[in-house]
C-alpha cells in the first residue's frame, strides 16, 4: 500500500470513485478505456528528486555515493595485481624443475629398493615414476571439471 504524507493525498475510496467515473465517461463516449488515467488516479505523482528537502531522498543520495576511500583501495588492488603478474626468471624455474625431478628420482629409487626390486638403479623406471607423479600433481592442481 502506498504511504502518503497526508491523509487527504490518497484514499482508496477516492481513487476508486475517480476511476469508475472516468471509465463510465469513456464508455458512454465510445472511447477505449484509458489505463494511464486510472493509474494516475491510483498512484500519486512523485515529485522531483530533491535531497535538500526530503529526508528519504537525502538518505538515498548518501547511500548511492561511493566510499571516500574507494579510489585508494582500487589503486592498492591494481598495484598488488601488477606485482602478482610478474613471474620469476625462466631459468630459475627450469633449474627448480630439474632439481625437483632429481628429488623425485631419488625418492622413487629408494621406494623401489624398499619394495625389493632386483635392480632398482635402472634410471628409466625412476624417471618414469617421477614423470607420472609430476603429471598427477599437474592434474590435481587443475581441480575437478564442472559439468
Amino acid at each position: 500500500m502506498i504511504q502518503a504524507k497526508y491523509w487527504w493525498e490518497y484514499s482508496p475510496k477516492k481513487s476508486d470513485w475517480v476511476a469508475a467515473r472516468s471509465g463510465r465517461a469513456h464508455g458512454k463516449a465510445g472511447l477505449p478505456p484509458m489505463p494511464d488515467l486510472v493509474i494516475k488516479t491510483r498512484l500519486p505523482e512523485v515529485g522531483p528528486f530533491d535531497p535538500s528537502r526530503d529526508d528519504e531522498h537525502a538518505e538515498l543520495e548518501r547511500k548511492s555515493k561511493p566510499h571516500a576511500k574507494l579510489k585508494e583501495w582500487e589503486a592498492g588492488v591494481r598495484t598488488e595485481e601488477e606485482a602478482l603478474a610478474k613471474s620469476a626468471n625462466r631459468w630459475l624455474l627450469r633449474t627448480g624443475f630439474l632439481g625437483l625431478m632429481t628429488v623425485e628420482y631419488a625418492g622413487i629409487n629408494e621406494l623401489l629398493v624398499g619394495q625389493g626390486m632386483e635392480n632398482p638403479h635402472r634410471t628409466i623406471v625412476a624417471i618414469a615414476g617421477a614423470c607420472i607423479f609430476f603429471y598427477l600433481t599437474y592434474l590435481a592442481s587443475k581441480g575437478a571439471k564442472e559439468s
